[in-house]
């Protein structure tokens, strides 16, 4: 919700802040089909109408972000593949959007371990 905001509401916030969060709905539901076991149930909650997929990606608007963006996903992400943060790097990298992207190796979706998310709290007192 934090790259949906960024993208959708410039007037409410001033930055984003997205940890581990989903920047490409197509690409998920893509990828959950051909990796879950659940995917009728992916299917069911995602949905599968493509254009409105495509509407609530943001890594498809990044040329709508018009505020700092900071990203922060751990590489071994069992919830949220990493795949979705890298893409919504690269979309901003290529919009020349202000943002920070930054890898926590080893550290899964909830960032468990005190490193890991002593590394969050850090980076984002840092970008704030």
């Amino acid at each position: 919700m934090a790259l949906v905001g960024a993208q959708r509401n410039r007037d409410l916030f001033r930055c984003s802040v997205s940890i581990a969060g989903i920047s490409d709905l197509g690409m998920l539901v893509d990828e959950s089909f051909r990796h879950m076991l659940d995917a009728k149930i992916e299917a069911r909650q995602i949905g599968t109408d493509r254009a409105k997929l495509r509407r609530d990606s943001p890594r498809l608007h990044a040329n709508d972000v018009d505020m700092p963006v900071l990203l922060v996903h751990g590489t071994v992400d069992a919830n949220v593949p990493f795949d979705q943060s890298t893409a919504m790097d690269k979309a901003l990298t290529a919009a020349n959007k202000p943002h920070r992207f930054v890898v926590i190796a080893g550290a899964d979706h909830s960032l468990t371990g005190e490193a890991y998310r002593t590394t969050l709290l850090k980076e984002v007192e840092a970008f704030l």
